[in-house]
């Protein structure tokens, strides 16, 4: 299940927090970790936000994502912000959205079947989610 790493900076240093997003941006990549947001434009909808930067990270799991951020490549990156910059950072695991979006295939494609053909395609998803099932616990 992936993960995202949220971050919430103000940069005192500009150079400084220049080298860190550089040695970031390279450190990522063996972790297979992509930014999807990275600073921009935002607006405060509710409550207190006194970050001036936001940073969103996605990660192939929420292990990865702790990993990455206890590397040596991120600590010594880590190392250009440490002073320089007010962080906040959390990682959090996300939803399996791949699973939402077989089911909602699935189901569009019984609707598009007749009576006969429906219950073969649920038994046979039914044992398709058995087996899933199987090998994710006892994969660990």
């Amino acid at each position: 299940m992936k993960a995202y790493w949220i971050a919430r900076v103000n940069v005192n240093n500009k150079e400084s927090y220049s080298e860190y997003a550089k040695r970031v941006s390279s450190a990522l990549k063996k972790y297979n970790g992509k930014f999807l947001v990275r600073g921009g434009k935002f607006s405060i909808l509710e409550g207190k936000h006194e970050y001036e930067r936001n940073v969103l990270i996605e990660f192939p799991s929420f292990e990865i994502a702790k990993e990455f951020y206890n590397s040596e490549e991120y600590q010594k990156a880590k190392s250009f912000r440490d002073g320089k910059a007010d962080f906040n950072g959390i990682v959090i695991e996300g939803i399996n959205t791949e699973s939402v979006l077989d089911l909602y295939f699935a189901i569009n494609t019984m609707l598009q079947l007749n009576n006969k053909e429906r219950i073969f395609f649920v038994t046979n998803l039914h044992m398709t989610v058995a087996a899933d099932t199987f090998f994710y616990n006892y994969s660990k």
